[in-house]
């Protein structure tokens, strides 16, 4: 079921579960721990945190559970960055502007358990100065205290393989979406993609 999430992430033990509960009058994915399922996980806490294959079988054996997650820590090299709301599931088109970004990254993409976007998770340093994660319209980006609920269901054939993000790239990404905002694109540029 998530065989396809790297197996760098699988060996460290930054993995969550979640269930989906109503906040302020929406369904929210909230962390619980693996190994205690009836206990909430903490993004900032590693002692809520479990092993990959801990997160996998509770899962499996607890009906409420919906799903798994990964944490992003101060320790780790990794940065994550989801584009919300770019698919439309119905017909598998996405924004060109929004997929030539995703292209740009090459490293390990998937699409997220909504089916309306996408994740990319890499190695490389949050561009943000103050070191904070960020959270604008439709994007986020973090490399710390926050979570991704990771599906493993790769995007258009991408690999299941992490790679460095270069700087400049993620500076550059930054900019557009936290700083100046992107562009939109018009309906009519939309592109098929292969959601599978």
């Amino acid at each position: 079921m998530f065989e396809s999430i790297p197996t760098e992430l699988k060996n460290l033990k930054q993995w969550v579960v979640w269930k989906l509960e109503v906040k302020d009058d929406k369904f929210t994915k909230v962390p619980y721990r693996s190994d205690i399922p009836a206990i909430k996980a903490s993004t900032t806490n590693s002692k809520s945190w479990s092993t990959f294959d801990q997160a996998v079988f509770t899962i499996q054996n607890e009906k409420d559970i919906a799903g798994i997650g990964f944490v992003f820590s101060e320790s780790d090299p990794y940065i994550g960055i989801d584009f919300d709301k770019c698919i439309d599931a119905s017909n598998g088109l996405i924004y060109p502007s929004t997929e030539q970004d995703i292209l740009s990254l090459q490293s390990y993409t998937e699409i997220s358990h909504s089916g309306k976007g996408i994740h990319v998770i890499g190695r490389g340093k949050n561009p943000d100065p103050e070191g904070k994660g960020n959270k604008k319209s439709n994007i986020e980006m973090y490399s710390s205290g926050r979570y991704f609920a990771l599906t493993g269901n790769i995007y258009n054939g991408f690999p299941s393989a992490i790679s460095d993000i270069p700087q400049p790239l993620m500076k550059s990404l930054y900019l557009k979406y936290f700083i100046t905002g992107p562009k939109e694109s018009k309906p009519k540029n939309l592109k098929r993609l292969c959601v599978s």
